[in-house]
């Protein structure tokens, strides 16, 4: 359950010494939706005045709240990075085996993990195509973007990057964005 995907996760993280802050949902998940995570109308604390073990207050449960679980995590993650917390997502299903920052380029204001499985697929690439009924126009090329997973990701608290938090937050709560079967946010 995810008692243990959590279990699992932060001991990973002690491990390789990675800071960890726990956003999950509650006894009642499967019920309710509720989730331990900061509110969204509320001002998250600082994250520095969290003392060790210390949870965050309980936002109130997706049906209450109008959303869904996954749109509760966006909101979560928003109000992290609107705090200045720079933040490692992981999924409570990931294992690190590795210290995740040795890995990451940390230059943007997101980094994803990709879905890829091979280096074409991983990182994308530039795609051409000839058409000769389109005239002089008859050549294109696209960006085929790689397919990127929300499931473990570092972001820095920058203007952009909560943006990016909140329309993810929208869009999932207007288009009931399922979590995926057996997902800790479903």
């Amino acid at each position: 359950g995810q008692g243990g995907m959590l279990a699992t996760l932060s001991s990973s993280a002690a491990a390789l010494k990675v800071p960890l802050l726990a956003l999950a949902l509650g006894a009642g998940a499967a019920s309710d939706g509720a989730a331990a995570c900061a509110a969204a109308a509320a001002p998250p604390p600082a994250i520095a005045d969290l003392a060790a073990g210390e949870s965050l207050p309980p936002a109130p449960s997706a049906a209450a709240a109008g959303s869904t679980p996954l749109a509760l995590k966006w909101r979560a993650l928003s109000a992290l990075l609107a705090s200045g917390a720079e933040l490692l997502y992981a999924d409570a299903d990931a294992v690190l085996g590795a210290p995740p920052f040795e890995l990451a380029s940390l230059d943007s204001d997101f980094e994803l993990l990709s879905d890829g499985w091979d280096e074409e697929s991983a990182h994308g690439f530039i795609m051409g195509a000839d058409d000769p009924s389109m005239g002089w126009s008859r050549y294109c090329e696209t960006s085929v973007v790689a397919s990127l997973s929300p499931a473990l990701f570092f972001a820095r608290p920058t203007r952009e990057a909560v943006a990016v938090a909140n329309r993810m937050a929208a869009r999932a709560a207007a288009e009931g964005w399922p979590a995926a079967a057996g997902a800790a946010w479903g």
